[in-house]
């Protein structure tokens, strides 16, 4: 176990209370799944400016790296939330 510093606020990374999630999707065709996502669960890609809106804290804002678009947004906890999507499948 590590410790995380985010302001004045230390955090025990995985915590030893409650649990740690991470999600991956993968896909064979990304558009027919985005689709499918969207429809069904009413999921958004590259939602930064709604999810902002609504009033995430962003640590980052989108960037464009290797392949995909990352950005980091802290919970109500001060917990880092990672949020990625895939730009390039080659």
């Amino acid at each position: 176990m590590s410790n995380v510093q985010i302001d004045q606020k230390s955090y025990e990374m995985p915590p030893k209370e409650g649990i740690s999630i991470a999600h991956f999707l993968t896909v064979a065709d990304v558009n027919r799944s985005a689709h499918y996502y969207e429809k069904v669960f009413g999921a958004r890609i590259a939602c930064y400016k709604l999810w902002k809106s609504r009033g995430a804290e962003f640590i980052t804002e989108p960037k464009e790296k290797y392949g995909e678009i990352r950005c980091y947004i802290r919970d109500p906890d001060g917990y880092i939330i990672e949020v990625g999507q895939s730009t390039d499948l080659t």
